[in-house]
C-alpha cells in the first residue's frame, strides 16, 4: 500500500466513526496518546510515523490542527519536525465555512432536486444552517444519489456529534468544518 492509499484508508476509518456516534476529535487525541505511549515503551519510530499519517488524514478531512494541537505537536516534536515542515500548506490552512447562506451554498456543486432529496438548494442550505446552529445530533444526507464503488450513496453528508460537526462532498472527498 502506498502512502496516498494509507492516508485514504485512515480517512475512511475516521469517517466511519460517525455511524457509532463516536467523536473523531476524541478518537484522534486518544490515538495520538496511545501511539506515543507505545513508541516510548518500545522505541519503535513506526508508531510516530503512523501518528503523523493520522494527523494528515485528520487535516485532509477538514479538521483543524489546533483542535488536537497539544498531542500533534508532541508527536511532531518526537519526530524532530514541525507542522510547517511536515505538512503541505493546503492541509494545515484548511478553510472553515461560515454559517451564512452564501458560504454554506459554496460547499455544494450543481444542485438538482430528486426523488431521494426533493428539497431546493435554498431549503437545503437553510436546513444545514439550522441543524448546525442547534447542534442537532445525527447524520443527514443531501443531494442526488451517486455511485461510488458500485454503491448508490447521497452526494453530501452533514455529521453532527458531540464536539464534531462537518460536511462531506462524497464526489470530491472534500470535508468542511463550520466556523460558528
Amino acid at each position: 500500500m502506498n502512502q496516498e492509499e494509507m492516508i485514504t484508508s485512515m480517512m475512511l476509518a475516521l469517517e466511519s466513526l460517525r455511524y457509532k456516534d463516536i467523536s473523531v476529535i476524541k478518537t484522534v487525541n486518544a490515538c495520538m496518546q496511545n501511539l506515543m505511549r507505545m513508541y516510548q515503551e518500545s522505541g519503535e519510530k513506526g508508531y510516530l510515523l503512523n501518528a503523523k499519517d493520522y494527523i494528515e488524514a485528520y487535516m485532509r478531512m477538514g479538521f483543524h490542527y489546533d483542535s488536537c494541537k497539544k498531542n500533534f505537536d508532541a508527536v511532531l516534536n518526537l519526530l524532530g519536525t514541525t507542522k510547517e515542515e511536515a505538512f503541505p500548506k493546503k492541509y494545515y490552512f484548511s478553510k472553515k465555512i461560515k454559517l451564512t447562506p452564501l458560504d454554506v451554498r459554496s460547499m455544494m456543486g450543481k444542485w438538482m432536486p430528486s426523488k431521494e432529496c426533493p428539497m431546493k438548494i435554498s431549503e437545503a442550505v437553510r436546513d444545514i444552517i439550522q441543524k448546525v446552529k442547534e447542534q442537532k445530533k445525527g447524520v443527514y444526507f443531501y443531494g442526488r444519489k451517486i455511485e461510488i464503488q458500485g454503491k448508490q450513496v447521497p452526494r453530501y453528508e452533514l455529521v453532527i456529534q458531540d464536539g464534531d460537526t462537518y460536511f462531506c462532498d462524497k464526489v470530491k472527498q472534500q470535508y468542511y468544518v463550520f466556523d460558528r
